[in-house]
């Protein structure tokens, strides 16, 4: 398992909570979350957001590179998996705070890599919209932006549609892997400002 015991028990209960934030009971697991950061491409200095902490599944693998790079931000909705995230991720800042609404908390061009574990099929057009625009506002020309969708969930109408906005907004928005050891299987995308 990806995550100790209570990380697991934390993302669940996140799930439970607000079903509409979490489209899946079980955390991303590491060839995922290897994945996105491989096609994240990190260099050293670099600053990386993370959308959708969840309870650090991703996260911890970013932090196997935390020497490497510059900044690291992280954001995440639910206020109790924050708390579990800061009390983890010592020293590290996470926002509690929606992805649509990151422009007071983080300036414009200020980041070269996002990396996003948002449950994008879930959301409404304009939320997609929203989050799109902001993730293309905080990166640096030349920014990457890694995302998955689960397999599952791509005759979902959002899947179509989250695709569309990423391909109007970032160049060579494309697909790069499936990753069919994750549970679910997901697909992982990179899109360059």
């Amino acid at each position: 398992m990806l995550l100790n015991a209570n990380g697991f028990k934390e993302f669940v209960k996140a799930a439970f909570r607000d079903p509409r934030n979490v489209s899946t009971i079980f955390p991303s697991q590491k060839f995922l979350a290897k994945a996105l950061i491989q096609h994240a491409g990190i260099k050293k200095g670099d600053h990386v957001l993370e959308l959708g902490c969840g309870s650090g599944a991703i996260t911890r693998y970013i932090m196997e590179k935390r020497a490497h790079i510059g900044e690291y931000t992280g954001v995440e909705i639910d206020e109790e998996l924050v708390e579990y995230l800061k009390y983890t991720f010592k020293g590290e800042k996470f926002l509690n705070v929606s992805a649509d609404k990151l422009h007071d908390q983080i300036p414009d061009g200020s980041m070269d890599v996002v990396i996003c574990s948002l449950p994008w099929t879930l959301f409404a057009g304009k939320l997609q919209e929203g989050i799109t625009d902001e993730i293309y506002r905080v990166l640096k020309p030349g920014g990457r932006f890694t995302t998955y969708l689960c397999i599952h969930s791509l005759t979902y109408p959002g899947a179509p549609r989250a695709k569309k906005i990423f391909k109007r907004n970032f160049s060579d928005f494309q697909k790069r892997e499936s990753i069919a050891r994750n549970i679910p299987p997901a697909n992982v995308y990179l899109g360059i400002k």
